[in-house]
């Protein structure tokens, strides 16, 4: 990440950082007075963000914990002047500086002047301390040193109202709320970062163990604060914006008071790098969080994929986009079929609707009943010509090897439809293979076996790959025939094929069924099994469109009648019936069965 001022010549400042100076000190212990839970861990966090994001060599950045008086003015000089280790490192025209510091902080009780407090400091006794102001004094002469085209920004966790962050501790035996923090000369060129105002306290993450101010600057140094649909640099406002802002909120949910940062405004623009190791936990989260907002408030479809599709390892709010999908989509889709129902029922295109309707079908039954109740359409008669019935092959599955029987000709099937219960055509007289006769007993009204189980399994349009489990109620464009209906079909005379796909080896069958054991393979619609199929159902047919293809199989926990039936409306052909109760419901009602 670098700084750089926000200028029409877009210059980077903080580009070369070979000569930068940072110091950063950690005052976690103190001798008099309780001591700063998490400072040692503010001042590496910051370390590691001033070589990783800054590009500031490590040798040029001066980590000290828990430093005394006499090592501050060592660093920084003291009241008299800027005389020191910083002042010496520094180059001019050349280097960058950055200083850091997390402590304590306190008041002068006579002139309310804030001062840091060495570890060895008295807070009672301000001498002991080191002046806010002679800090800022002697950074300015530092400025003045490196030149105007390099910065000097100082950053300061602690707080200067004598309390010590912890609810109902003071540092001092009165604390002084109310004074705001000496400043620097206007026009000093010095950017600087207060955890607080002189009126509130400063407060720790507990959860990155971090002062507040600094994991949240870090936070939005990272990219945190960069606002969506921005330029790839993030601008010091945002920065001051979100580190303000998201401070504010922490500390009133974690610790219910105020703080609220001083921050300068400047020239700068960042490039967010990513987190420094002690944030990437809240940085994830915060993130996620931040992502969920966004997808949340936009409430459309593609902005909710789009959370679930690029959280990442952190995603909290999987279930609740998941949700909140399921629901538009439902709403969605049954909005449409409202809407279908109304324009085709005031036609009374009932047949249409049901072709038509999808995963949400509200108005099925109805349509289904309107279609019961409508007149039936005589057919036209064809004149009188023989035509066949199959018999049983001689080799499963070779269409060449089928027999046929010849029979008075059919009348045309009425088309079979979706989703309704079988229509057939008038009867005429049927002798099935081998039964010799043309008697109609009665067939009870009942189902059998579990062919009218709801197993719950959903449509799918595809071959299904596993071919044993319980199947759907249905098959989308494909007519379901109940044991009941398919043997009135019989009785009646309407001219059919059965189509027995079991594909394991079995000793019985529904009488008169052809075996094709390979018609209900899993594969695709493109491959030998299709071609083979469709060649084998074309010479099975004889050129008889009236005729209809009825697949079945073991029973409504077999999957092969299901892929067959599909293949057959992938070939071409109009007629199919699918028998989902197949030879378990057929033997349960006691019907006619042959060897196979």
């Amino acid at each position: 990440m670098l700084l750089q001022p926000a200028l029409a010549q877009n210059v980077r400042l903080f580009e070369d950082n070979a000569d930068s100076i940072a110091v950063v000190i950690g005052n976690k212990n103190y001798r008099q007075t309780v001591s700063v839970d998490f400072a040692h861990n503010d001042a590496h966090a910051m370390s590691d963000f001033l070589s990783r994001s800054l590009g500031f060599r490590k040798d040029n950045i001066f980590v000290r914990e828990d430093v005394t008086l006499s090592e501050l003015q060592q660093m920084l000089g003291n009241e008299r002047g800027p005389s020191g280790q910083l002042l010496d490192a520094v180059k001019e025209g050349r280097s960058n500086v950055f200083v850091y510091f997390s402590g304590h902080g306190v008041p002068d009780l006579r002139t309310h002047q804030p001062f840091l407090l060495p570890s060895d400091g008295n807070p009672s006794r301000a001498d002991t301390g080191f002046a806010l102001d002679t800090l800022y004094r002697n950074l300015e002469e530092v400025k003045r040193k490196v030149g105007p085209a390099r910065q000097v920004i100082v950053m300061i966790d602690a707080c200067f109202t004598g309390e010590t962050g912890r609810r109902g501790e003071s540092l001092i035996t009165v604390s002084a709320p109310g004074f705001v923090p000496a400043r620097p000369k206007a026009g000093s060129g010095i950017v600087k970062l207060l955890a607080t105002s002189a009126r509130s306290p400063a407060n720790w993450d507990q959860d990155d163990k971090l002062g507040l101010l600094t994991s949240r600057f870090l936070l939005g140094a990272a990219g945190l604060a960069r606002v969506p649909d921005a330029a790839p640099d993030l601008s010091w406002a945002d920065l001051k914006r979100f580190v303000i802002d998201s401070v504010k909120e922490g500390a009133r949910r974690e610790m219910g008071r105020e703080q609220v940062p001083e921050i300068d405004e400047a020239a700068l623009t960042l490039k967010p790098d990513g987190p420094v190791p002690a944030i990437e936990r809240t940085y994830g989260r915060m993130r996620d969080e931040a992502s969920w907002r966004a997808a949340e408030a936009a409430n459309t479809v593609p902005a909710l994929e789009n959370y679930i599709a690029r959280c990442g390892a952190i995603c909290a709010f999987k279930d609740r986009a998941l949700d909140a999908l399921v629901a538009r989509r439902g709403a969605a889709a049954a909005a449409a079929d409202a809407a279908n129902w109304e324009t085709l029922s005031a036609l009374e295109k009932y047949q249409d609707y049901l072709e038509g309707c999808g995963r949400v079908c509200a108005y099925r039954e109805i349509a289904r009943r309107y279609l019961a109740l409508a007149p039936p359409v005589a057919p036209t008669r064809q004149p009188a010509a023989p035509a066949v019935v199959p018999g049983p092959p001689t080799a499963a599955g070779d269409a060449s090897a089928v027999g046929a029987r010849p029979m008075a000709a059919p009348a045309p099937a009425r088309p079979t439809t979706p989703q309704q219960t079988a229509v057939f055509s008038p009867p005429v007289t049927l002798v099935m293979p081998g039964s010799g006769s043309t008697a109609k007993p009665e067939v009870p009204r009942k189902s059998y076996g579990d062919e009218d189980v709801d197993f719950n399994i959903p449509e799918i349009k595809s071959l299904s790959r596993i071919v044993g489990g319980p199947t759907p109620l249905t098959i989308p464009g494909i007519t379901k025939v109940t044991t009941v209906e398919l043997m009135e079909a019989i009785q009646a005379g309407h001219p059919m094929v059965l189509i027995d796909v079991v594909g394991q080896k079995h000793t019985t069958t529904i009488k008169g069924a052809i075996p094709l054991p390979y018609a209900g393979a899993s594969g695709s619609f493109r491959d030998q099994v299709q071609t083979r199929l469709t060649d084998v159902l074309n010479g099975l047919l004889q050129g008889r469109a009236e005729a209809t293809l009825v697949f079945f199989c073991g029973g409504a926990k077999c999957w092969e009648s299901y892929n067959a039936a599909l293949r057959a409306r992938a070939a071409g052909f109009k007629n199919i019936l699918w028998y989902r109760g197949g030879l378990e419901a057929w033997e349960h009602a006691g019907f006619p069965m042959q060897p196979t």
